[in-house]
């Protein structure tokens, strides 16, 4: 027999009335909030849903033999109703499970789902895929291959059976208020990836005649309110030091197979150049070319490097200009003019059969990309003891060296805005993830030292000044004859 609400009110509210009572929904936001009680919280999940400004109803959604069911109103707006009544819901539904029968339902079934759409754009992005890896990097690939990923695993199970155009906002906001990673709340890149797959979807259906432009441009998935992620690891001038004193001939030449000191040699190479320019490891420096390097001379007549990142090479900013950091720690101009050098001493036929494009850092000996850069730098940095941050405790990447490029060029008082145009990110970017680094740059104007500095400053810059009772030649006076 099943119990009634007002029986199971009974006997389990009593003394937790106020408790109950103080878990009332926020109407402001639409969260999935877990069953208060513990025997029912793995069981049904309640959610606040705006069927209009006023009327801010309770959902439910139940899980019976492992499978959750879609979102039914409980008609109600009252967190302590809607407690009560999921659980009648459920006793429903796991009796009608128990003797075979199916839920009702009253959900008719919606045309132009997101399955359907959504099956034009995976064929699409799987055509683009194959072009890609035939003519271009295998890696640049990865990007498609996430998206196709994102659009089966996560976004096809949450939508898959709303029509595109019946997907509303509240919608969108329940699947990203659900959607966690690893159990954990997400980060704003993580929702701009899932953003990004369902524009691809939202594309097609434009194509289609299924949504109008206007609709589609509405329909996105909100970053407002999630973190933009940790604090990036960097290194120190003296670890960067330690690297680079690591990596010497006699660590290049450590293995007699060919492939090993070839990839060795390379990743020197790519790390001065990542310390030294910022530019990102990946696309930027996996599909760099000889002719995209320039050795000139800087605006004060010094030899230095000047590095082209062109169009559609990596997720930065297209067609920009980067110099090196020639009088850094890495010599990056010796180490690019023995890369060059190298590079031509071993290529062989297979080199250029293999790598029509010249990419720099394509093995001598065939070719083809090393595909364990990160492995082989992960070694290098366990080795030296360096691997972990300890202020930020994450582990170091290949990646760390564009952290420390950036930082040592504030530290040597670039401005962001110079900063930002040769990293290809915006000045918001930079101040956003280096801000403890500007706030160390200006710890004197903090401190007040800055003001003591700046008097002592303008002392040394007066001329001295007379003692008018040291001689009587150090005072001037004008007589009427020589004017």
């Amino acid at each position: 027999m099943r119990l009634t609400a007002g029986r199971w009110r009974d006997r389990t509210i009593g003394s937790k009335q106020e408790a109950l009572v103080s878990h009332k929904r926020d109407t402001a936001a639409s969260k999935i909030k877990p069953h208060p009680r513990q025997d029912y919280a793995s069981r049904v999940q309640l959610v606040q849903y705006r069927r209009g400004p006023d009327y801010p109803t309770w959902e439910a959604r139940y899980r019976v033999n492992g499978a959750w069911s879609g979102w039914n109103s409980l008609g109600t707006i009252e967190w302590d109703d809607a407690i009560f009544v999921s659980v009648d819901r459920l006793a429903e539904r796991e009796q009608a499970a128990r003797v075979g029968m199916v839920a009702p339902s009253r959900k008719k079934r919606e045309t132009n789902t997101v399955n359907e759409v959504a099956a034009v754009t995976l064929a699409r992005l799987e055509k683009e895929r194959q072009w890609i890896r035939a003519t271009q990097p295998a890696k640049k690939a990865t990007k498609i291959t996430a998206r196709i990923g994102r659009i089966k695993s996560i976004i096809l199970p949450a939508l898959g059976e709303r029509g595109i155009a019946n997907v509303t906002d509240d919608d969108l906001e329940r699947f990203r208020q659900s959607h966690t990673v690893k159990g954990r709340r997400p980060t704003q890149g993580t929702i701009a990836h899932l953003n990004s797959a369902w524009k691809e979807i939202l594309r097609d259906a434009i194509t289609l005649g299924h949504v109008s432009r206007l609709h589609a441009k509405k329909s996105i998935i909100s970053q407002e309110g999630f973190t933009t992620g940790d604090r990036g690891s960097t290194f120190t001038r003296d670890e960067m030091r330690a690297i680079r004193q690591h990596m010497t001939d006699a660590w290049i030449n450590e293995f007699a197979a060919t492939k090993v000191r070839e990839a060795r040699y390379m990743l020197r190479a790519m790390v001065s150049l990542c310390a030294s320019t910022g530019i990102t490891p990946g696309l930027e420096v996996e599909t760099l070319t000889p002719a995209q390097i320039e050795f000139r001379n800087d605006h004060n007549g010094q030899p230095a490097l000047r590095i082209i990142i062109r169009k559609a090479q990596g997720k930065r900013k297209n067609d920009r200009v980067v110099w090196a950091r020639s009088h850094d720690i890495w010599p990056v101009l010796d180490d690019m003019h023995k890369l060059l050098a190298w590079i031509n001493a071993n290529a062989t036929g297979l080199y250029w059969q293999n790598n029509p494009h010249s990419y720099l850092f394509a093995r001598p000996s065939d070719g083809l990309l090393p595909s364990k850069y990160a492995l082989v730098f992960a070694d290098v940095l366990n080795s030296l003891g360096l691997r972990h941050d300890p202020v930020t405790g994450g582990f170091r990447t290949l990646y760390c060296c564009r952290h420390y490029y950036a930082t040592e060029s504030l530290m040597d008082g670039v401005s962001i805005t110079f900063l930002a145009e040769n990293m290809g990110n915006s000045e918001e970017m930079i101040r956003k993830h280096y801000s403890h680094v500007i706030t160390d740059l200006r710890s004197g104007q903090l401190t007040g030292s800055q003001r003591l500095v700046e008097w002592h400053e303008r002392l040394r810059q007066l001329p001295a000044p007379l003692d008018p009772w040291d001689a009587a030649d150090d005072i001037h006076t004008i007589s009427p004859a020589s004017k």
